[in-house]
This record gives structure tokens, sequence and C-alpha cells, in this order.
């Protein structure tokens, strides 16, 4: 994420399903993971933005948006591979 690498590997909404598995089964052995519910939370707003079939790491730019900055750096962009667009963050439907 610091080089702007956008590149799919764990897309965003699989990554919220396996979450949504994982806390089905923390609550039918009585455990409370209420970090997952915070995730989820930041996929749900990212899927709907439309950005589903990206990596997970795409919730980062909600993440900068609140914060107002830019994770990103020239110093780790030199080093990034060939890279696929950022989230479109106009598509906020």
């Amino acid at each position: 994420m610091f080089r702007g690498d956008w590149r799919p590997g764990l897309r965003l909404d699989l990554a919220e399903k396996d979450l949504g598995l994982a806390a089905e089964l923390a609550q039918e052995h009585g455990m409370e993971l209420t970090a997952i519910d915070e995730v989820r939370a930041l996929y749900a707003r990212a899927m709907a933005r439309g950005w589903g079939g990206l990596t997970s790491h795409a919730v980062i730019r909600l993440i900068e948006e609140a914060a107002g900055v830019e994770l990103r750096s020239s110093i780790f962009q030199a080093l990034a591979p060939q890279r696929d667009p950022q989230p479109d963050a106009s598509a906020e439907e």
C-alpha cells in the first residue's frame, strides 16, 4: 500500500465473506470478536464503492480520505512493480 500497488491479492469481497464465516463460528462458540464487526463495516463501505474485486488493501483509501492524508511515498513508488490503477474514489454509488 505504501507503493500504491493495488494489484489484486485477496479480493475484498472474498475477505469479507471469510470474516463473516469467522464471526459466525465465533458466535456459535460463544466468543466475542468485536474487531471483526469493525473490519466488516470498513469492507462494506469499500464494497459499496464498487471495490469488491480489488485487493483488501483498497480499504486504505477510505482511511486516507478520513485522515486527509495519502500514505504513498515517492521512495516506495520507485520500488513498485507495474501497478494497476488505484480504486476510483469517485465511484460512490
